[in-house]
């Protein structure tokens, strides 16, 4: 079931995105990476995916910004939202922005890979017009 599902991973960082892109490979899943939100809005122009999964903070276009517009030109797809906050503010006041502009599901970083992979599973068996 899970070689089915294509998920674009918007990472900006390569050694996380190269790690998550990895760890979800090895789970099944079929991984396009994006380095930032503009990369992400092209790729998935190009091909159809199942489940994006952003970085909030990227050069160019950030990860609440590419929710909106993931949420109006592509409202079906599945969107998991990642956090690290910065030194002045907590990854929640952000990831609470993220679930506003319509994430799915957030989580704060370091990511806890059981977790990400139990709510993928939980979502992709669901589908997407009841994934909130």
């Amino acid at each position: 079931m899970k070689q089915n599902h294509h998920i674009l991973l918007v990472e900006d960082d390569p050694f996380l995105r190269n790690l998550l892109g990895t760890q979800l490979t090895e789970h099944g899943y079929h991984v396009t990476s994006a380095e930032n939100g503009m990369q992400a809005l092209e790729s998935i122009e190009a091909k159809r995916v199942d489940v994006v999964i952003t970085d909030i903070f990227m050069p160019d276009l950030d990860g609440i910004e590419l929710i909106q517009r993931l949420r109006k030109n592509h409202p079906g797809t599945l969107i998991f939202a990642l956090s690290g906050g910065t030194p002045r503010t907590s990854s929640k006041d952000y990831l609470t922005f993220a679930k506003c502009f319509g994430a799915n599901e957030v989580f704060s970083k370091p990511v806890e890979m059981a977790d990400l992979i139990s709510k993928l599973e939980l979502h992709c068996r669901r589908g997407p017009e009841n994934a909130t």
